[in-house]
């Protein structure tokens, strides 16, 4: 259908744009949401400009074939309604951005294309979503196998690059600082670093955390996680009401709260567990909480959103994330010093391009050991990760965790593996005057075959199952 699009551009992808606003259809009433635009034409748009354009509007699509863009999946990840498509001679700015949103875009793009001339494509991909949040440009084979291993929340900006920018800062002013002027430098720079990446929620409630606890620890007084969650919280709500529907801040804030309320209690009970404490098994103990923590804590609304689980997450995370921190440090370095001393940043870019590389092997190995499952049976077994993260914490000796640990274990395995969903085959068969598609799922195949003769193309399909025959459909 046809439709009339006016409203605020709020992100800016390779192709296309995500707007929130007014959409009036010829055949529907008006009604304000948001809408992922494709323009056809090469148009050059910035966050924060409001844009007016005619396009043929259509409800997203799942996906039905494993080569076809599952439309659906992209607009709930980005909170669209509609998907329309336009040219450059049906679109235009009729209000340029603010200056601060300007002069922001085009730091951004000072430092994407600083990037892109130090790093190979391959790489530099990865960290433009690290030091910017821009994940459009990865591949999708490569995002997938992020998103399977539990491990994709590394690849958009969120509370932990906030929080390691800010213990970098931290480091930096010595570990305590007690004067005001280094306690606002440091704010500033958070707040540079949030705006610089998009302000996205989980971002933006990071930042006012780490400000709040940096003014409060200048301040000698006590700092509460708990009660900072709950005051960045209510700051964001206040101002922005429609984030408690947003998938990214209620994730962010489960993880958040999991990991304040979970990991003192896992840290005494690993300790309490250990025959000779030492600093290294200390270290080792709260990596493992944190993982855990937060794996336990976005399991259950990852498995309802997204119908899967990451089994391997707590593993995976424990040895990616470490290994994708120190890229991100090292890529701030090597973007801020590169103009002062480019000698340095090349064996650094190095060290960089080998951890991500490395962080993406072993992601794709954790995703290629990942079994694939229903949705129902990803509830069930997202719900017992959560209750046995509950029953670890009553643990007392190193047998009652172990027991406990393989109870779970094979409890969510038996739940993952017994209804798994029968393995498919693709094949793509080229011939003479056209190009073949063979899809099968356990006992059904589908047969797509499109050919051109004539002048003209014809497309023909079957499906069915192998045993009873097909039933047949063909256009043109």
């Amino acid at each position: 259908m046809r439709a009339r699009i006016e409203g605020d551009v709020i992100k800016v992808m390779r192709q296309s744009i995500l707007i929130e606003g007014e959409v009036d259809a010829s055949i529907a009433p008006a009604v304000d949401t948001r809408i992922i635009l494709r323009l056809r034409d090469s148009v050059r748009v910035q966050m924060g400009e409001r844009v007016v354009a005619f396009a043929r509007v259509h409800r997203p699509s799942s996906q039905s074939l494993p080569f076809v863009f599952n439309e659906a999946a992209f607009c709930a990840a980005n909170h669209a309604v509609f998907i329309g498509e336009t040219d450059a001679t049906r679109f235009r700015i009729i209000q340029r951005a603010p200056l601060a949103q300007q002069c922001m875009a085009t730091l951004r793009g000072v430092v994407a294309a600083k990037i892109d001339s130090l790093f190979e494509q391959d790489v530099a991909s990865i960290v433009q979503a690290l030091v910017l949040g821009v994940d459009d440009r990865i591949d999708r084979s490569t995002r997938s196998a992020y998103a399977s291993a539990g491990t994709a929340h590394a690849l958009s900006v969120s509370g932990m690059h906030v929080n390691i920018v800010g213990a970098v800062l931290f480091l930096l002013c010595g570990g305590k600082p007690r004067r005001w002027h280094t306690i606002v430098l440091c704010c500033m720079c958070m707040t540079l670093y949030v705006v610089l990446t998009g302000a996205e929620p989980p971002a933006v409630r990071a930042g006012i955390m780490c400000c709040a606890a940096l003014i409060g620890t200048s301040r000698e007084r006590q700092v509460d996680g708990l009660n900072l969650l709950g005051a960045a919280i209510f700051i964001q709500l206040l101002f922005d009401p429609n984030l408690m529907f947003e998938v990214g801040f209620i994730l962010s804030t489960c993880a958040t709260f999991s990991i304040l309320a979970f990991v003192p209690m896992l840290q005494s009970m690993i300790r309490s567990c250990m025959l000779r404490p030492k600093k290294w098994k200390g270290a080792l103990a709260t990596m493992l909480s944190v993982n855990l923590s937060a794996s336990a804590g976005t399991a259950v609304p990852v498995a309802i959103v997204f119908g899967q689980v990451a089994v391997w997450s707590v593993v995976a995370n424990l040895i990616v994330v470490p290994i994708l921190s120190v890229a991100l440090i090292g890529s701030l370095f090597v973007v801020a010093s590169d103009v002062v001393l480019p000698s340095l940043s090349q064996p650094i870019v190095w060290c960089v391009s080998s951890a991500i590389r490395l962080s993406t092997m072993l992601t794709e190995f954790f995703a290629s050991i990942t079994p694939n499952t229903t949705p129902a049976a990803a509830v069930v077994a997202s719900v017992a990760v959560l209750c046995g993260t509950l029953w670890f914490i009553r643990s007392h000796s190193w047998f009652s965790l172990a027991t406990r640990s393989l109870i779970t274990a094979t409890f969510m395995w038996c739940v993952l593996i017994i209804p798994t969903r029968p393995s498919s085959e693709f094949t793509i068969l080229p011939r003479t005057h056209g190009i073949e598609f063979l899809l099968r799922s356990g006992d059904e195949l589908h047969h797509v075959s499109m050919y051109q003769k004539y002048g003209a193309v014809f497309v023909r399909s079957s499906h069915g199952n192998t045993a009873s025959g097909f039933s047949h459909s063909r256009g043109d």
